[in-house]
């Protein structure tokens, strides 16, 4: 099964909705000053790492250990311009919660979340053309350099920026549903 999401017991709902929670208000920062502070990334994985360990014992922090790097494996993200730093490092967070399993799950319907939403907003400012033409362009480049460089932003248009942080939290969100209903 491709979602083999296994709550055992009470106790392992508790790194899920810790991970929820962080989530959510690092959406709410996101969405309001498009960035995601450190601190709350930093506060998220502490207390990430001290709640598996007091729940989970060694394995708990053995697990939080591999949740961040999973977490941190999507630098390349941000090294090329997808993802911004903040996203990377709630990743991250979110790892130290759930551990690298879950992690790549809620990973995952963030990603799904957010090209759902990329095409709702592509088609809604009508400009998906000429987006997508620049994002031709640019592996055109990649293509003929074999150099990568950082994805850039078409132009300074306001409406330019998207909130991925939001697309974390309704992974976790996704991600506890199936838990709860699977």
């Amino acid at each position: 099964m491709i979602f083999d999401i296994s709550i055992e017991s009470a106790k392992d709902w508790i790194p899920i909705v810790a991970a929820m929670i962080l989530t959510v208000i690092a959406a709410g920062f996101d969405l309001k000053y498009m960035k995601i502070p450190n601190k709350l990334n930093l506060v998220g994985m502490v207390a990430g790492i001290a709640m598996n360990v007091v729940l989970y014992g060694l394995h708990g922090l053995v697990s939080s250990g591999l949740g961040i790097l999973v977490g941190f494996a999507f630098i390349l993200l941000y090294a090329f311009g997808v993802l911004g730093a903040g996203d990377v490092k709630l990743f991250m967070a979110v790892g130290a919660c759930v551990g690298p399993k879950n992690c790549i799950l809620i990973i995952a319907g963030a990603f799904v979340f957010g090209a759902l939403v990329g095409i709702i907003v592509l088609l809604l400012r009508k400009n998906g053309k000429h987006r997508l033409m620049h994002l031709y362009r640019y592996f055109w480049l990649f293509a003929v350099t074999k150099k990568p460089t950082k994805y850039e932003v078409i132009d300074a248009e306001s409406d330019a920026y998207f909130s991925f942080g939001a697309c974390i939290a309704a992974g976790a969100v996704i991600f506890a549903a199936l838990a709860y209903f699977m």
